[in-house]
């Protein structure tokens, strides 16, 4: 990491090389035991379309509030690596004074908000954690193995 990016800017860099780690982490549980249950599959779609809607917000790019498609486990693999790729670039080229930008938007409901970029790549990655999550105790719940995705277990592999 560059020393000569400030406290901000290293801690999403940090944060969004931790969000990756962890859908990528997810993704190669479900393709490694051939989970296809509903309801897991359709959160971890939800979360990888959920971040490239946000980056596409950010980025005033055209989106589709379609949270809720359901995706393969190959399709949501390439949508977390391009769109990691895209948030880091986002990232790593974004004045300081940007975090504060206010981006306006239509929310999955089509209600009006306008939010700052800090708080929206804030959002993207603790909706992550949440679904995540949910993801973890529909598998323990139904006999699976599961994976730890917390920021404990990345930094303790990443240090």
């Amino acid at each position: 990491m560059n020393e000569e990016h400030s406290a901000l800017k290293n801690h999403f860099l940090k944060i969004f090389r931790h969000m990756k780690w962890a859908d990528i982490s997810v993704l190669n549980l479900l393709e490694k035991q051939n989970i296809r249950e509903e309801k897991v599959v359709e959160l971890i779609s939800h979360i990888v379309i959920s971040e490239d809607t946000c980056y596409k917000r950010i980025t005033n790019e055209y989106y589709e509030n379609r949270f809720w498609d359901i995706l393969s486990i190959e399709e949501c693999k390439r949508i977390v690596e391009q769109t990691s790729s895209k948030y880091m670039k986002y990232i790593l080229a974004l004045p300081e004074n940007d975090f504060q930008k206010k981006i306006s938007y239509k929310n999955s409901k089509g209600v009006d908000y306008t939010t700052s970029v800090e708080d929206l790549l804030t959002h993207v990655v603790f909706h992550g954690i949440y679904h995540r999550g949910q993801i973890m105790l529909l598998m323990r719940g139904s006999g699976k193995d599961v994976v730890a995705t917390d920021y404990a277990m990345y930094m303790r592999e990443h240090e």
